[in-house]
Order: C-alpha cells, then sequence, then structure tokens
C-alpha cells in the first residue's frame, strides 16, 4: 500500500466512510502500534499529523458552499464518535505511516544520531577491551570498547547495510551480487564488495577516518547517495594501505597513507625474497619492488636519483624503516605526498 492509499483511508475512517473490512484493518494496526511501536515521533511531526487530522475533520464538520454539488454518505459513527476517533489517530497517525511502511525505509532516531530502519538489531560493545561480532553474511565486525552497530537480522535485500556509533574494523564476506554498506554518524558512507577497513569516528571534531587493509573500498557522502548500487561523483576510492580523512563541518576529504603500510600478501617478503637485493641494483628496481609488496606507489624524483645503485637485505623491516634504509645508503631522503612516496637526492657518481 502507498502512503497516498492510507492517507484516503485515514480520511474515510474518519468520515465514517469505511467498509467493514477497512475498519478491521485500521484497529488491527492500532492493536499492533500499543503492543509493538517504539518509533519517535518530534513536536514538528506531532502538529503537522494534527493540523491534517483536524482539517479533515473541520471539512466534515462544517461542509463547503451549499452551492457545491453535494456529496451524499452514510456515516458508520456518530459525529462525536468520529471526532473522538480523530483525537486517538492524532496521536497514532503518524506512527502509522512510519513503522507500517516497510517499503518506504522506516526509520527511527538512535542516541548517536544516526538514523536506523526500526526493523534494525542493535549490538554495542559495553566492555574495556574490542570485541568480535558475527553478522548473518559471516561477516565480522570487529568492535572498539564503547561502540555500537546497527544490522538487520539476516541480509535479504539486493544490497547490505549496517550503522556504526564509534569504532570498529570490518572483514567483509565478498558477495559481488549484494555490495556492502556502513553508514556512520557524520554522514560518511563507505560502501565494499569483501574486503578488510577500518573506521574510526570523532564526533567533537566531526570527522571520520576510514583505513583499508585488503580490496578498495568507495566513501562518499551520505547525501550525495543516488544508486543503492553505483558510487556517486566525486566518490573517493581508497586502497590497501590508504586511508581517507573526512570532516562533516567542513566537507573536506583528505587521502593519505595508513601509519603502518603491510604487504599486501605477508609470504612475498619473506618468501619470495622479493626484498632482499644481492648486487648493486638501481634504485628504480627496488622503488617498483616496494610499489608491488605494499600497493603504494613509490618513485624516484628524477632519472640521477632512480639509476643510483643499492645492496642490502630489507625484508625484516616494515616499510617507512626500509625506505630510512635505503635512503640513508644513498644519502638521499623521502617524501609522502598524498597516497604517494617520492625519494629525492641529487643523485649518484
Amino acid at each position: 500500500m502507498s502512503r497516498d492509499e492510507f492517507d484516503l483511508l485515514l480520511e474515510k475512517y474518519l468520515l465514517g466512510n469505511c467498509t467493514p473490512a477497512e475498519e478491521q484493518r485500521v484497529l488491527r494496526w492500532y492493536h499492533q502500534l500499543i503492543s509493538q511501536s517504539e518509533v519517535y515521533l518530534s513536536d514538528t511531526e506531532k502538529q503537522a499529523i494534527e493540523e491534517r487530522i483536524w482539517s479533515s475533520i473541520k471539512q466534515d464538520l462544517h461542509p463547503a458552499s451549499t452551492e457545491a454539488k453535494e456529496i451524499k454518505f452514510t456515516p458508520r459513527f456518530p459525529v462525536l464518535l468520529r471526532v473522538a476517533a480523530a483525537v486517538l489517530l492524532l496521536l497514532l497517525g503518524g506512527v502509522m505511516m512510519y513503522t507500517f511502511f516497510w517499503n518506504q525505509a522506516p526509520t527511527q532516531m538512535s542516541a548517536g544520531g544516526l538514523s536506523v530502519p526500526d526493523t534494525y538489531l542493535k549490538y554495542s560493545n559495553t566492555g574495556k577491551s574490542q570485541e568480535d561480532f558475527l553478522l548473518a553474511d559471516s561477516s565480522v565486525v570487529r568492535l572498539q570498547p564503547g561502540s555500537s552497530l546497527y544490522y538487520p537480522d539476516s541480509f535479504k535485500d539486493s544490497l547490505r547495510e549496517v550503522y556504526l556509533e564509534g569504532n570498529a574494523f570490518f572483514s567483509i564476506h565478498h558477495d559481488a551480487a549484494k555490495p556492502f554498506f556502513v553508514h556512520t554518524v557524520n554522514g560518511l558512507l563507505t560502501r565494499v564488495l569483501g574486503t578488510s577497513f577500518s573506521i574510526n569516528q570523532d564526533v567533537a571534531t566531526h570527522t571520520t577516518v576510514v583505513r583499508v587493509a585488503t580490496g578498495r573500498v568507495g566513501v562518499y557522502e551520505e547525501k550525495s547517495r543516488k544508486s543503492k548500487m553505483l558510487l556517486p561523483p566525486g566518490s573517493i576510492v581508497v586502497t590497501p594501505n590508504q586511508k581517507v580523512e573526512f570532516n562533516a563541518k567542513s566537507k573536506r576529504f583528505v587521502t593519505s597513507l595508513v601509519e603502518d603500510p603491510r604487504p599486501l600478501d605477508d609470504r612475498t617478503a619473506d618468501k619470495n625474497a622479493a626484498l632482499n637485493f644481492t648486487g648493486d641494483r638501481p634504485l628504480w628496481q627496488v622503488l617498483e619492488a616496494l610499489s608491488k609488496v605494499y600497493g603504494v606507489n613509490i618513485t624516484a624524483e628524477s632519472e640521477a636519483v632512480a639509476n643510483c645503485p643499492f645492496t642490502g637485505d630489507i625484508r625484516n623491516y616494515d616499510l617507512y624503516e626500509q625506505l630510512s634504509v635505503i635512503c640513508q645508503a644513498l644519502n638521499d631522503s623521502y617524501e609522502i605526498n598524498g597516497t604517494s612516496i617520492v625519494v629525492k637526492g641529487s643523485g649518484c657518481e
């Protein structure tokens, strides 16, 4: 049933024009609301509903000009009883419209300011250490202390959506037919197919940071969402070892590298000896190997720097330590520019 059809049925009920079956339908909704509904209505919403219902009552009690075409009907209720019913529906009408239109994505406001479907469940980490929570699709959410996750009992639609208050690390089960979305308090929407990433929110500074460990994610403002399946223009695509920070107040996205880049495959550095350079190897080859291991764009500033020879085993260091060892050996330096790294120097003879 559409919202217009629902409005029409309420108006018929107020006028006493409902069939017995329609009356029973309204009464069933009423009893369900009494026993189940926890939806909150603001004063503004209540006022709008009140004005609409009393407008219908006034039209019923004071018909338009007698010159207008008369519409005859036999009221099912006396006028006073209809007025009493209208007053009752004043408090319940808005709840009906929000609670029972599940096809219109009914929502309720959570404590953190998220607009969450009223059918969703809530899990909160009230402990002092992180907790793993398993979703119905086998995805795992590692919630930090003080964080909450809103989730459905099962993902029945063509997409998977959850809502996050606080901080969490996600390991998402791959399902190309059902993209996964994370809604956050600061208005950032994160879209993935199957990957692992973390989301950290700071309500005080209006910032949300998304760090990607594996796979790719797209992030954008909630309000810019046009399609549930496609990324809107202006979306930021974040790849492994990258992060994006979104400030909800300034509407600004800033992309950079994570604090501790990890190899895309931990076995690469150890078993394939990709970062053990014997003999003199030109720096461009060393940087190319590093780029492949970490999925990060690492280049030399000039051809003179790129051709400098390097020898050494740097497998047992992390990325920034590896770069420091290389630069110390060649008397160079490196600079992080957004999601890229540039090695700078005067070259070598």
